[in-house]
């Protein structure tokens, strides 16, 4: 049975209000985590969470700690907030007159400062997750409700299921601390932060794509651009494009978690296995790995599609050296959107296990396809959804950040312009030629608000064919733009490479063939790419 342990919030306060202005830098380093839990405390808790509460908007406006009780008084009896003014006014000097009276065997107990805030909030939030247990278990038990127009009290296993993620979502650390203040107070940071770009890069800092146009003008990583999009129509390729950036983050030894709404896990672990048959340890076998599609049309007699016993032997390897690690060090966690359906369920998933499995990156195929509340509200909810996404790439595991992954689909009038274009011959070789503008994302302009990078992919029926595909940047926060290129999907594996290696990435009037120079047997094929293996 748990035992309620003693809180020092009184002696904290206590303190705050001592007159001791070099508790004040201390104070801000945990101000966002003392904020939560004094959203959390009821005012039956303890009258101090809501004295600290007053003691931090009075140290957030005048950059000091009140240099006395009655200073604290004054600023509740002046402040603009009616609820402080009027609401707490007397409160505040009752509590105020009661610190006298604190046992000083209490005042000698915790004399570091650090650890006396850390056992305020240790202790909070304690007690706030043992009373959302509690209150979970009351939901669970409590039977039928009576219903009042659209509104009920929450009943059931699933009621408290809710309840219960809802509650997660609230992290006490959930709010990093970021520096700010006057520039020339801070110029130490600067050339910290300078100094740092010049070192050779950590492990945790930067997830290469492996796409030199890419790579070679952008930064992708957890503390660089965390949050990237990738648009595109239905069949433009955006999946095949993701799990090629995947495996080749799992090639570097990143750790992922993949939440899928479209395919099955086996489906993704497929895609992964034969990606990674692309590894030049294997390349060099010279062995033509047969598409997906051939092992399903292989038990069919009339396909003429054969996959000789070399082939198996070999995709066997793979899977060994996959399940050893050999050469494909990184680790996916592969969950369905049946299991991780809402972006609540996503952040509870990461805050049990995110540190224990080390992610350093997580995909949703698609961000916008996670189960919203009343549907009438769904589009507010995505939209919310977006904003929290961005607020978890800063965030995770106390500010070290991740890099989200999710595609978009374009509407439909961009799509029409974008085959404009690709008809138009001259504007292949034009420097600033544009299949899909930022404009382009379907429903949300939140997308581009909040990304940290946004790229298109783009393939009409005659790119399908040949499995090409236009990559595009249409935003980055920082570094340069990477220039359009054009890329091919490799057959067999499925994998997103540039086209002609060595050759010039950008798109050019040549790389495009004409109806009469397509290769016989490559006629267009529908869905080839989004299926993800060629």
């Amino acid at each position: 049975m748990y035992v309620k342990e003693e809180v020092f919030i009184d002696v904290l306060v206590y303190r705050l209000l001592s007159g001791d202005q070099d508790l004040f830098k201390p104070l801000l380093k945990s101000i966002q985590p003392l904020k939560t839990i004094i959203e959390w405390t009821k005012q039956d808790d303890s009258e101090y969470y809501k004295v600290l509460g007053i003691v931090i908007e009075y140290a957030e406006k005048f950059k000091q700690l009140p240099p006395n009780k009655r200073a604290l008084v004054d600023f509740a009896n002046t402040s603009e907030r009616h609820e402080i003014r009027v609401g707490w006014a007397d409160i505040l000097v009752a509590a105020l007159k009661a610190l006298n009276d604190i046992d000083e065997s209490r005042l000698k107990a915790i004399t570091d400062f650090n650890v006396l805030i850390d056992n305020v909030i240790k202790k909070a939030e304690q007690e706030h997750y043992l009373e959302v247990l509690d209150s979970a278990a009351y939901i669970v038990k409590a039977g039928p409700t009576k219903q009042e127009g659209k509104k009920k009290d929450l009943s059931g296993t699933a009621d408290a299921k809710a309840y219960l993620l809802k509650a997660l979502m609230s992290d006490v650390y959930s709010q990093t601390e970021i520096a700010s203040g006057w520039l020339d107070e801070h110029i130490d940071l600067v050339a910290e932060s300078l100094d740092k770009r010049l070192t050779v890069e950590s492990a945790d800092n930067r997830l290469k794509t492996l796409m030199p146009h890419i790579d070679q003008c952008v930064v992708v990583g957890p503390q660089h651009l965390s949050f990237i999009g990738i648009a595109g129509m239905s069949g433009d390729g955006k999946t095949t494009l993701e799990n090629t950036w995947v495996y080749n983050w799992l090639s570097q030894g990143y750790n992922g978690l993949y939440v899928t709404f479209e395919h099955t896990p086996l489906e993704i672990w497929e895609f992964m296995a034969f990606l990674h048959a692309t590894h030049e340890d294997y390349v060099d076998l010279d062995i033509k790995l047969p598409s997906l599609a051939d092992w399903d049309l292989a038990t069919d007699e009339d396909s003429g599609v054969f996959i000789s016993d070399e082939v198996r032997a070999h995709v066997a390897e793979i899977l060994r050296d996959m399940k050893s690690h050999r050469n494909f060090p990184g680790r996916l966690d592969v969950k369905t959107g049946g299991e991780i359906p809402s972006f609540a369920h996503l952040i509870s998933y990461l805050e049990a296990f995110g540190k224990e499995a080390d992610y350093k990156f997580v995909v949703v195929d698609y961000l916008a396809r996670m189960t919203t509340g009343d549907p009438r509200y769904a589009d507010q909810e995505i939209k919310n959804n977006i904003h929290l996404a961005q607020k978890l790439t800063r965030n995770h595991l106390n500010g070290r950040g991740i890099v989200f992954v999710t595609p978009m689909q374009v509407n439909r009038e961009a799509n029409k312009a974008a085959r404009k274009a690709a008809d138009k011959e001259e504007t292949a070789g034009q420097e600033n030629s544009t299949f899909y503008d930022i404009n382009a994302i379907a429903n949300f302009s939140e997308y581009q608000h909040d990304m940290d990078l946004i790229f298109s992919v783009y393939s009409d029926e005659k790119m399908k064919g040949r499995n090409e595909l236009i990559l595009q940047n249409l935003k980055k926060r920082k570094g340069k733009r990477p220039p359009m290129a054009l890329m091919e999907i490799s057959a067999g594996s499925g994998k997103v490479v540039e086209k002609l290696a060595g050759a010039p990435t950008t798109v050019t009037k040549e790389k495009f063939l004409t109806d009469d120079e397509i290769p016989a047997g490559t006629e267009p094929a529908d869905n080839i790419i989004d299926e993800a293996l060629i």
